[in-house]
């Protein structure tokens, strides 16, 4: 798929490995949408530091662990922006949730975003990737997942379940849409 001058959407690319993908993926020629839930300084620094700045490239904020906000997210993002040909799941959350008191709250808000919202996400914008007949789909997911760290259960569940999610979806969109994981390690950040 030929990159220049489409559409990627990163999310949680106000911090850390999301900034670091947009920086790639606009070296590339794409044009990027930033997404951020609490990091709007963060973001605006991420696109200040892209090929174009905010003349090429969106900053959007949005809070991914509601269904409603990624259907409003993605639909702006291609109002203003055109259709998303590539889509970056990488907002995550990790904190330590020991087992004996971790709160369901806790396990709600990580399994909502780093499991539901990618799915979400995915569901969202790729019935328009097939439509044409292109797409790309990279959820980013965690060694530990093979390993689980006792004192961070929830998240580990919850990077299981998006491992079995992208091999799910790389099932049901092939051909059209490639659907990959990527467990980068240990960033520096």
């Amino acid at each position: 798929m030929e990159l220049q001058d489409k559409v990627a959407l990163v999310t949680g690319a106000g911090v850390r490995l999301g900034q670091a993908v947009a920086q790639q993926l606009a070296q590339l020629g794409m044009r990027v949408v930033i997404h951020y839930h609490h990091s709007e300084k963060g973001a605006k620094q991420t696109v200040q530091g892209l090929t174009g700045g905010e003349s090429r490239h969106l900053i959007l904020q949005a809070d991914l662990k509601e269904v409603s906000s990624i259907k409003e997210l993605v639909r702006t993002a291609e109002e203003k922006s055109g259709p998303i040909s590539v889509l970056i799941n990488n907002a995550a959350d990790f904190f330590p949730t020991p087992l004996f008191s971790t709160t369901e709250e806790e396990w709600d808000h990580l399994l909502a975003l780093n499991l539901k919202a990618p799915f979400f996400l995915a569901q969202t914008v790729a019935e328009g990737m097939k439509s044409r007949g292109e797409g790309k789909i990279i959820n980013m997911v965690d060694s530990s997942t093979e390993r689980p760290w006792v004192s961070f259960l929830p998240y580990c569940t919850s990077k299981a379940g998006l491992v079995s999610l992208t091999k799910g979806l790389a099932r049901a969109l092939s051909p059209e849409v490639q659907v990959n994981g990527i467990a980068p390690g240990t960033v520096l950040t």
